[in-house]
């Protein structure tokens, strides 16, 4: 993709990704042993109760949108319960890109904690208002002088 084209999804910055990748690395130096299972399901069939334990988390989320107050954890738990129930499915690919959603979640998460975004706004709305900020403007007109 250009990269003069606006419509290009913003990326993360590098420090971001060296961070992510450092974690990772420690962790794996840390932890060599890492996990039996992805999920224990006893003898039972895992697909009912995944698309069961998905299910209750969306109700939570859904609970949470119509109540005016959505928490980053309950999103967070929605997706990984989404990693579950894909893999409950044989679906390893689909695992993957829920995975990979998860951690989308959790980097907004990050977002938010170092101060990028503010909470209860879209990250448009709040660019938008940290472009509307008179404090902000007045110190971006003194700095063209």
């Amino acid at each position: 993709m250009d990269e003069t084209n606006e419509t290009q999804e913003p990326s993360l910055d590098a420090a971001t990704v060296i961070a992510i990748a450092r974690h990772y690395c420690r962790a794996r130096a840390k932890h060599p042993y890492f996990a039996d299972r992805i999920v224990n399901f006893g003898n039972n069939d895992p697909k009912p109760h995944a698309v069961m334990k998905l299910k209750e988390a969306r109700e939570i989320l859904h609970d949470e949108i119509k109540d005016g107050c959505v928490q980053a954890t309950t999103v967070a738990n929605v997706e990984a319960m989404e990693i579950i129930e894909a893999y409950a499915r044989g679906d390893k690919e689909a695992a993957v890109a829920e995975c990979y959603d998860t951690i989308a979640v959790m980097l907004r998460i990050i977002d938010v904690l170092e101060g990028r975004q503010a909470l209860g706004l879209t990250a448009e709305e709040d660019a938008a208002m940290s472009s509307e900020d008179p404090a902000l403007a007045a110190s971006e007109e003194g700095g063209a002088e």
